[in-house]
């Protein structure tokens, strides 16, 4: 019993600092006289959020901690199931389910992607396909992740911190991917233990998956809805990096 309340007590600590740094983030940029919109307060909560959980578990982040080395092989089947895992989600919430995100993400939620997309693309480079994914991986692969496994077993730290991926997200159409994502990046932490490895899955997700709207509507429905080719090439290299992780990675 007092195993499970610690580990509820520290997972609640982790994700409570999260949103303390988000909440404090536009009240430091008003005290230090920076403009205070959306970008910069997701800067600032990203750097001091990660900053403050590395100082807490510092010794934990040895050689055999979480920043880890991997191979050239588990880059590459890495970036296979981002790059399966970008096509396939827009594939099926843009072409198979296209009114879902009108009817299940808030308006709140649109204003912010809107507000994201009309700032600087460097800075939107930056905050949404650096710091944030940096962050986030910090918090639910590394703290939460290594919290659970430690305490009870990986295949628990798996599920727990991928249903906390999708549900810190606070609406059903970010949730509905993100689940799926959290569970990727589970398999990949469990499999190789190396957080670098899910931070680089996330920053390259949350970039290719920004470029993707901006690609040739024509191009993109005759790749995808007319011939198929993407989401075919998609659900091989899901296949083949899944079965990678699964079934021959993991030995370490």
């Amino acid at each position: 019993m007092t195993k499970w309340i610690d580990a509820i007590g520290q997972t609640i600590f982790y994700i409570a600092l999260y949103f303390a740094a988000n909440l404090l983030a536009p009240f430091i940029l008003n005290t230090i006289g920076q403009e205070n919109n959306l970008i910069n307060q997701i800067i600032l909560a990203s750097i001091i959020f990660s900053l403050i959980v590395i100082l807490i578990n510092h010794k934990k982040l040895s050689k055999k901690g979480w920043f880890i080395s991997f191979s050239n092989k588990e880059l590459i089947k890495t970036l296979e199931l981002c790059m399966a895992s970008v096509v396939l989600i827009n594939f099926l919430l843009v072409y198979i389910f296209p009114d879902f995100i009108d009817v299940y993400m808030p308006e709140v939620i649109k204003k912010s992607f809107d507000s994201i997309t009309n700032s600087n693309p460097l800075l939107v480079l930056l905050t949404v396909g650096v710091l944030a994914p940096v962050a986030e991986e910090i918090l639910f692969r590394g703290a939460i992740y290594n919290l659970i496994k430690d305490k009870f077993n990986k295949y628990a730290a798996v599920i727990v911190s991928a249903i906390l991926f999708a549900i810190i997200h606070m609406n059903i159409y970010q949730a509905s991917y993100a689940i799926f994502i959290g569970l990727f990046l589970g398999i990949i932490i469990m499999k190789t233990g190396s957080l670098w490895l899910t931070i680089i899955f996330h920053i390259v997700y949350n970039t290719v998956s920004g470029l993707y709207g901006s690609l040739d509507p024509k191009l993109l429905e005759l790749l995808i809805t007319k011939t198929y080719i993407l989401p075919v090439i998609a659900i091989i290299l899901l296949v083949d990096s899944l079965r990678f992780f699964l079934i021959k990675g993991g030995k370490r």
